[in-house]
């Protein structure tokens, strides 16, 4: 009998623990969020009230497929964290786009990860060389 209760314990920390590490990140803020260093921002716009991201591949040094987003408007500036992950990951895409609901009157992007912050002015096209 004790056993089993030992067993149920555990296996209910393993199931906690999985669901936490898969959901729980955004209840964070940006402090789980991977470093935005390493994105590559091609393209950012405010369009029809939202902030698009275009052309946004993720290189290969993450380890993970695009999980999700977090956002925060305050005043005239917009903070985007995103979030990548080998498992259990939304989607198996490297490069997509993104469309984050923000207000026409966003005139900055900051992205967020940890305490990293890259900033933009929008609209923003990167340089080509």
């Amino acid at each position: 009998m004790k056993k089993i209760v030992i067993m149920s314990v555990i296996a209910a920390v393993l199931v906690v623990a999985v669901i936490s590490n898969i959901y729980g990140w955004r209840m964070f803020g940006f402090k789980y969020c991977d470093n935005p260093k390493y994105f590559d921002v091609k393209h950012a716009e405010i369009k029809d009230g939202n902030l698009i991201l275009s052309n946004f591949p993720l290189p290969f040094n993450l380890t993970g497929n695009y999980d999700g987003y977090v956002a925060e408007i305050k005043g005239d500036t917009i903070f985007v964290g995103i979030k990548t992950r080998r498992f259990f990951a939304k989607t198996s895409s490297t490069s997509f786009d993104l469309k984050i609901p923000a207000n026409n009157d966003v005139r900055k992007l900051v992205m967020k990860g940890g305490k990293d912050e890259v900033e933009y002015q929008l609209p923003y096209d990167r340089p080509t060389n």
